[in-house]
């Protein structure tokens, strides 16, 4: 797929973007609709430029596809809850704290 974008548009374009949206108004996301969950997702993209400056979209990931991007999930995953997400429910990035909302 030959990418000609400016600016943000390159999420329109890829049919990821909260603010791409379909003909009956909902959010797109990883190709598809489903309820948003904030104003933005992770996803990761990669392209190449071919010699004649024509650009390729060659790789994408969306939501728990960039895990293994995340070398600190490996590690969790060898403890024995893991990430403790078996009562997350529909939010598997529900067991982060950050550090501000941690209980005293």
């Amino acid at each position: 797929m030959a990418a000609r974008v400016r600016g943000n548009a390159i999420s329109a374009c890829l049919h990821v973007g909260r603010l791409c949206r379909t003909p009956l108004l909902r959010p797109i996301h990883n190709y598809g609709s489903r309820p948003p969950s904030g104003t933005e997702d992770v996803g990761i993209s990669v392209f190449c430029k071919d010699a004649n400056g024509q650009v390729f979209h060659t790789y994408s990931c969306y939501s728990r596809g960039v895990d293994m991007l995340n070398g600190a999930y490996h590690y969790l995953d060898l403890t024995p809850k893991g990430r403790d997400e078996a009562d997350q429910g529909s939010n598997p990035q529900a067991w982060v704290r950050r550090h501000d909302e941690y209980k005293d």
